[in-house]
């Protein structure tokens, strides 16, 4: 090997050593790596409904009151018989509740002691009927204004004009108690899209 190719091999493995060199620093210094994380907190929206002042997310019993009887010229203010009316108030407050809540009112059916009567829940107002059972549903959206709905169960006595008709309301008329049974369940759920 003569000394000017020792020379050429000593440049060129001079120039192979600075390319891997400056290789190796410009992969170490050429790009900008960063890593971070972070959180973020959400809040659970509330769900609370109250059926007649009473919250039902707590409890599952609720009180109705006696209700709104229609006058009628021939019965007594405030009393039930054969062809009065009257409404029986149900108050469903979503106030409390963050989400569109969607309801059902059942009424099942009603019992009357000592003699079974004719009374019903009149198909009217959204009320529908399957055998022996009424419902009326509905919905409160979460942002509407006044996210309170008072829904009228419509009880009516209906004069039969039979003869065991005429009894039974003799019967419920005539006896030392009387007690009408008028099962009344509310279920609220939220509206899923």
């Amino acid at each position: 090997m003569t000394k000017n190719s020792k020379k050429i091999m000593s440049i060129a493995a001079l120039v192979l050593l600075l390319v891997v060199t400056s290789g190796v620093i410009a992969f170490t210094y050429s790009r900008y790596t960063s890593g971070a994380t972070g959180s973020v907190g959400v809040t659970i929206a509330a769900w609370k409904v109250k059926v007649n002042t009473t919250d039902i997310t707590a409890n599952n019993t609720f009180t109705l009151t006696a209700g709104n009887f229609a006058n009628n010229t021939y019965v007594k203010d405030n009393l039930i018989a054969p062809g009065v009316t009257a409404t029986i108030p149900v108050k469903i407050d979503a106030t409390g509740a963050e989400v569109t809540m969607e309801y059902t009112i059942t009424v099942s059916a009603l019992t009357v002691t000592p003699a079974n009567a004719n009374i019903i829940i009149e198909e009217k107002d959204g009320w529908t009927k399957t055998g022996n059972t009424w419902t009326k549903t509905g919905t409160i959206a979460h942002d509407r204004t006044g996210r309170v709905d008072t829904i009228n169960i419509p009880l009516k006595w209906v004069d039969g004009n039979s003869t065991s008709a005429n009894a039974a309301d003799t019967a419920n008329g005539t006896a030392t108690t009387l007690s009408v049974t008028i099962p009344v369940s509310v279920t609220a759920k939220q509206k899923i899209a």
